[in-house]
């Protein structure tokens, strides 16, 4: 870890005052030098003091420690790290902004830890019962101690707050492991002692309304969270493992929903195919891609964007993801026989203008959902297919006449995610000569271009990155295309066909962004694997 002396060319301006700095003779400590303290030390002010004076331990000696603070004037503050710590201090300016953000990010760390351990040292830990022996009754009543609802919300906390997509729970033969799905990526959070996991399995179960007496096979559940003013859906998973019952419980943050699709990462031409597609009053429009790459959240979006008084707009999904206004949202019950077909008939009864299906998975669901999209109705779903050209090939393989595929799509939208390089840690980089060879032809959309990446800083969790955004590939169905898709060319005349007319493949429109600054190369190419295959 290195400090600098503040000068007029080397600080941010934006983020410290270079001639007050120099004035004061004071070093200045960048925000990737505040990721990167040893947490032992970082703990030596405690925390209430840290808090009140926005002061940060970075580094000790035997007899001083180097301190990171908003005010280098503050001698009340100075005086009293040095009465708590016995230690000289030696100050180095930072902005209040990133002190205030590394204090949250160590401290939160060990408040989490230091409650667990509360928890723990509550609750009676000895030898677990094994389940299978655990009475019905006895499980009710561990349910509602205070110490293992208070585990379970400092969980469901921690996820909210950490923006975690999804929370896993995963027991192991001698320890529970908790783990966070953040901006796709996983990261282990807390590690309950094994002794907790009956509980805490309970305590989520009665949440969601399952039956804790069944252990052996999997449950599905849900149930909402209000953290401050935020409310958050959960849809949770249970999994019978060899050493316990496994929980995944998937986050929908309400709050999260009010966006339209300019804010969802699309750039101009594809924003305007996508929003002269979804405004026609028929036809069929189809998001692809794997599981977890947006589609749900760009179709919300875009009923979001066309919904009205005037507008009878119905869905059917598996399950209801967000709950949106102004929406007629019916949830699939294949076990009750509300199936996607099931539903799509009795919605075609219902007068509607606009209709969403979650999934199309079979042919009765693609032939009704065409044939929709062909009597006046705007359709949209969603089908699991590698790039927008083989969606359509998708629908004809389960068994849609290739005329009528062609008649009633109108846009096919393939999509990924991938993660925004952190603006609080991004800097200038170039290109690795092995990754320009692996892009191909494709590598020349960087030339000219501005490229960063994270260094990683609290911002971040030292990842470099902080959110995500979409890449896209927009198949329009021009005259060429549908032609070629009545007389069953292969896939790759189609794809040829659209590449001619300006069809930019999803590693192409990725690539952008990593030319705008806005990724890497090595988001896009994970996310893009698929075109080295092709």
């Amino acid at each position: 870890m290195t400090t600098r002396t503040a000068s007029p060319a080397a600080s941010d301006p934006g983020a410290i005052c270079p001639p007050r700095a120099t004035e004061l003779h004071t070093e200045v400590t960048t925000a990737d030098e505040l990721a990167n303290l040893d947490p032992e030390v970082v703990l030596l002010i405690p925390e209430a003091q840290a808090r009140q004076h926005c002061v940060l331990a970075m580094r000790r000696t035997e007899t001083s420690l180097r301190v990171a603070i908003a005010d280098p004037l503050d001698v009340v503050a100075l005086d009293r790290v040095r009465n708590s710590t016995r230690l000289r201090v030696v100050a180095t300016l930072a902005t209040r902004s990133d002190i205030e953000h590394a204090i949250e990010r160590y401290y939160r760390g060990q408040e989490a830890a230091r409650e667990v351990q509360e928890i723990v040292e509550t609750i009676d830990v000895g030898i677990e019962v094994p389940v299978e022996d655990t009475d019905v009754s006895e499980l009710r009543k561990r349910v509602e101690e205070a110490p293992v609802v208070r585990l379970v919300n400092l969980i469901l906390g921690e996820a909210i707050r950490e923006r975690a997509s999804d929370v896993h729970i995963e027991p192991h033969r001698n320890r529970i492991m908790v783990r966070y799905r953040i901006d796709g990526v996983l990261h282990e959070a807390l590690r309950p002692p094994r002794e907790l996991l009956t509980g805490i399995v309970s305590r989520i179960k009665v949440l969601s309304n399952m039956d804790i007496a069944i252990r052996l096979r999997p449950q599905d559940g849900g149930f909402t969270v209000s953290l401050g003013d935020r409310k958050v859906d959960l849809r949770v998973s249970t999994l019978p493992t060899v050493f316990g019952e496994k929980i995944v419980m998937r986050l929908f943050d309400k709050g999260a929903f009010d966006r339209k699709l300019s804010n969802l990462g699309m750039d101009a031409e594809v924003l305007r195919q996508f929003h002269a597609a979804i405004v026609k009053p028929h036809g069929m429009i189809l998001m692809s891609g794997p599981t977890g790459s947006g589609k749900s959240t760009t179709l919300y979006a875009a009923l979001n964007e066309i919904k009205s008084e005037e507008t009878n707009i119905i869905t059917v999904e598996d399950p209801v993801e967000f709950q949106v206004d102004g929406l007629n949202q019916v949830a699939a019950n294949p076990k009750a026989g509300l199936t996607f077909p099931a539903a799509l008939k009795s919605i075609l009864r219902q007068d509607p203008d606009v209709i969403m299906i979650g999934e199309i998975r079979d042919q009765e669901a693609a032939d009704l959902a065409v044939k929709a999209a062909l009597t006046g109705h705007l359709m949209f779903s969603s089908v699991h297919a590698n790039d927008a050209v083989s969606t359509v090939t998708r629908l004809v393989d389960i068994g849609v006449d290739r005329f009528l595929v062609a008649s009633a799509v109108q846009l096919v939208v393939a999509q990924r995610l991938v993660r925004r390089v952190c603006s609080h840690c991004s800097e200038p980089c170039t290109i690795d000569p092995m990754l320009r060879l692996r892009l191909g032809v494709d590598a020349a959309i960087l030339d000219d271009g501005s490229m960063v990446r994270g260094r990683g800083c609290v911002h971040c969790r030292k990842t470099g990155f902080h959110g995500r955004v979409g890449i896209y590939e927009v198949l329009t169905m021009s005259r060429d295309i549908r032609n070629l898709i009545v007389r069953g060319a292969h896939d790759d005349e189609v794809r040829c066909c659209a590449l001619a007319g300006g069809m930019e493949t999803l590693r192409q429109n990725g690539l952008r962004k990593v030319r705008a600054g806005v990724t890497t190369v090595e988001e896009v190419l994970e996310a893009t694997f698929h075109d080295e295959e092709g």
